[in-house]
């Protein structure tokens, strides 16, 4: 349903290069305009520091947890969305440089009317979900309805994940941070930031040991 081509500029390279959000949208099967956006970047970066090289000179990177693992669960999503017989329709976004400042998600959600934003129950992203002690997931920095109505539903279908405690989270100073809080986080570090400075609804789910 789309192929959206942008042109971003790299950070690593700083040059202008071109990627790609790819679009995916299972329609419900009564008359709606609500829909649920669930999204995950497909990129991964490389470290050029020679120490991560191992013996044979492979470059090592984050594709495993950094976007294989996010693509494989919007994959296994895609295959039962059809089922589930919902009131609502659902978009599966796969975005482009993701790990060029969320480029990908920053370009899809420029693309948002505010007709549009209307209509868009909530943003579920995936990111880093493959490796880690703990799954986790965030709303925001202070209790919500919705965070309440995501706890409650993991509680009531005894899934692992587990709310991040904000209070144990490092905050890097940030005066450029678009959502005004003066700082940012590994919570915040996702495609859902894009969509969270228009005031849409937010889950963000990641993986890791954050318990300490």
């Amino acid at each position: 349903e789309g192929y959206q081509e942008f042109t971003f500029e790299s950070y690593f390279s700083g040059l202008y290069e071109t990627s790609q959000n790819l679009v995916f949208v299972y329609e419900s099967s009564k008359q709606t305009n609500k829909k649920v956006i669930i999204g995950a970047h497909y990129d991964a970066v490389a470290y050029e520091d020679e120490s991560y090289h191992t013996v044979d000179d492979i470059v090592e990177c984050e594709s495993i947890n950094g976007s294989a693992g996010n693509v494989a669960l919007l994959l296994a999503l895609a295959k039962h969305i059809p089922s589930w017989n919902l009131d609502f329709d659902v978009e599966l976004v796969f975005f482009g440089a993701g790990e060029s400042n969320f480029a990908g998600s920053r370009y899809y959600t420029e693309g948002i009317s505010a007709k549009e934003k209307k209509n868009i129950l909530a943003m579920l992203n995936f990111d880093g979900v493959a490796l880690g002690k703990t799954e986790y997931y965030y709303v925001d920095e202070i209790s919500s309805r919705l965070s309440k109505l995501v706890g409650g539903a993991i509680s009531d279908n005894k899934l692992q994940t587990k709310e991040i405690d904000i209070a144990k989270l490092n905050k890097i100073i940030d005066v450029n941070d678009e959502l005004g809080l003066g700082y940012t986080h590994v919570a915040l570090a996702s495609n859902h930031v894009n969509f969270k400075k228009l005031g849409i609804n937010t889950i963000n789910f990641f993986a890791g040991d954050y318990n300490t």
